[in-house]
């Protein structure tokens, strides 16, 4: 039978998890994206014998998704900061199914010739991060000189941020590079994501631990799922650019460090992000 969806999200972990779910299921199965069809078509769905599968959004309408989720039989989340909203709404732990999106693995390390290269997710602002990675980068490159950054992904303010690079005076080792995708970090030694807003971890982040990169990134208790404190990245505790550049100079005089980071990291994605791992929690979510 075919796989029924009904809603769309614009988280970005959520539709990487959707876009590679099975086309057809051994019984009638919908899954039920948003607040407004989980609560207006769930009851009428297992009227139906339909199986329902809720994929977990930022709860709204707490009282009414409580209740209605208990006529949901699974509950999809990508994440555990999503899964403590669930969580905190009373909502059971065993109908929660968490699932990470599938990253790319490479075993190949980038050699370190003339400079180290960091890499960075563009879809943070200025305010919000950006502006204290690029002036801790420019303080670390002072000293060190041999730094180079690719700032990749959907880079929300290319133009404020060329007019920063400008400004501080670090055209010359700033790469932009706009990308419907996350491989730009695997050109990179250093992932970095410097974020002081309440905004969630990119799937870029995920997708550089796998590409076995050393992880320098603010200390959020989102990020802790991911990064365990000098075993495969560094937390940053006060997110401002002198600290930012320290990390970076710590990291660039110990080499062998940066190698430990990135092949703890490639080990550690490949228990959580590999498509096996994916596989074996869909069939059991949908009982394939």
């Amino acid at each position: 039978m075919k796989l029924s969806i009904i809603g769309k999200t614009k988280n970005s972990w959520l539709n990487e998890i959707i876009k590679n779910f099975p086309i057809n299921v051994h019984k009638r199965t919908i899954i039920l994206i948003g607040p407004f069809f989980q609560i207006l078509l769930t009851p009428l769905m297992r009227i139906f014998l339909y199986k329902v599968i809720w994929i977990a959004d930022n709860p709204k309408y707490n009282i009414l998704l409580k209740f209605f989720s208990l006529f949901a039989e699974k509950i999809i989340i990508p994440n555990q900061s999503i899964e403590a909203n669930y969580l905190r709404l009373g909502i059971p732990n065993q109908k929660l199914q968490l699932i990470y999106p599938i990253c790319s693995f490479s075993e190949e390390r980038i050699k370190r010739q003339d400079s180290l290269v960091l890499s960075c997710d563009g879809s943070l602002s200025i305010e919000n991060g950006t502006g204290t990675l690029l002036r801790g980068f420019s303080m670390a490159q002072e000293i060190l000189g041999n730094l180079k950054l690719i700032i990749g992904g959907n880079i929300i303010e290319k133009t404020r941020i060329e007019w920063l690079i400008n400004e501080i005076n670090i055209k010359n080792s700033v790469q932009l590079a706009p990308s419907n995708n996350h491989l730009w970090s695997e050109q990179s030694h250093i992932y970095v994501w410097m974020d002081n807003s309440e905004q969630p971890t990119p799937i870029s982040l995920i997708q550089a631990v796998c590409f076995g990169k050393a992880i320098i990134a603010s200390d959020k208790l989102s990020n802790h799922e991911f990064i365990e404190q000098n075993k495969n990245g560094i937390l940053i505790k006060s997110s401002n650019a002198e600290m930012f550049s320290q990390a970076i100079i710590n990291l660039a005089r110990k080499p062998e460090w940066i190698t430990e980071l990135g092949e703890n990291n490639l080990d550690f994605g490949k228990h959580k992000f590999s498509a096996e791992i994916f596989r074996q929690k869909i069939t059991t979510t949908f009982e394939l």
